[in-house]
């Protein structure tokens, strides 16, 4: 594991300290919302941490492939054998890991009354479905269900925290205020990207202004082809076309792709 730092420039700046972190392959090295890097398989990752205004830094991680050691076989004494009535052996539930947690905004502003789901994925080793516990740190200011809705209930913010039973969480900054979006874009992948088979990429979205109200929202036209979370995660599944509708409030944006 690996603990990265990040210093916000000048100290005594009044906007939002809320950091952000991501891999650019969580594949290969994911990290946590307090900027522990955690190794998975060899290869390359970027990881960018990115403040609520939007500025970012990034560092490069190379993960080597470990030495594997030679096992030992422990010397066996044969016992002898007892015949007796089997005894039921319980069923347990398998162990999930959950590798990552994905999340769409690391800083949400929400109109006062309105509510909005959050958009939090886990990512685990075998594909499969985790529970999330949430917690609000001012449950007076802004509520969260346990299915991740949040509510804004006063002028305020709070910080909404999604975390899984291995210990493993996210914390996402919801502040009651901002405006209404006037323009939502995709920054990356451009318009007309062709993905291969097996691809994965996230969406890069921009809006303005910077604390526009609500959350991003992801929708595939054809999820056969291309799937999407609601982390603004792609998948190129199988050739063909396909677009992704992003929605925030009342401003749309469509990506057209195809699948090669």
């Amino acid at each position: 594991m690996l603990q990265l730092t990040a210093i916000i420039l000048p100290g005594n700046t009044t906007y939002s300290k809320a950091l952000s972190w991501s891999s650019s392959n969580v594949y290969v090295a994911n990290v946590s919302s307090d900027g522990l890097v955690t190794a998975v398989s060899p290869g390359t990752a970027v990881i960018t941490v990115m403040t609520s205004k939007g500025i970012t830094a990034t560092c490069t991680v190379i993960v080597t492939a470990a030495s594997t050691p030679t096992p030992v076989l422990p010397t066996l004494t044969p016992t002898p054998i007892v015949t007796q009535k089997p005894t039921p052996v319980p069923t347990q539930t398998p162990t999930v890991n959950v590798i990552n947690i994905a999340v769409s905004q690391s800083t949400v502003y929400l109109k006062k009354g309105s509510s909005a789901t959050l958009g939090v994925v886990p990512d685990t080793d075998n594909n499969s479905k985790v529970k999330l516990t949430w917690q609000s740190s001012d449950p007076n200011t802004v509520s969260v269900t346990q299915t991740g809705k949040v509510k804004a209930l006063k002028a305020g913010s709070a910080m909404i925290t999604a975390a899984v039973d291995n210990g493993k969480s996210v914390k996402i900054d919801v502040i009651v205020g901002g405006k209404a979006a006037t323009s939502i874009s995709v920054k990356n992948p451009p318009m007309d990207y062709t993905m291969t088979v097996g691809d994965r990429l996230k969406l890069d979205i921009s809006v303005k202004p910077a604390n526009a109200q609500g959350v991003i929202t992801f929708v595939s036209t054809n999820v056969k082809v291309v799937s999407v979370d609601a982390a603004g995660r792609l998948k190129a599944l199988k050739k063909g076309s396909a677009s992704i509708v992003v929605e925030m409030g009342a401003k749309i944006v469509t990506l057209s792709l195809k699948v090669k």
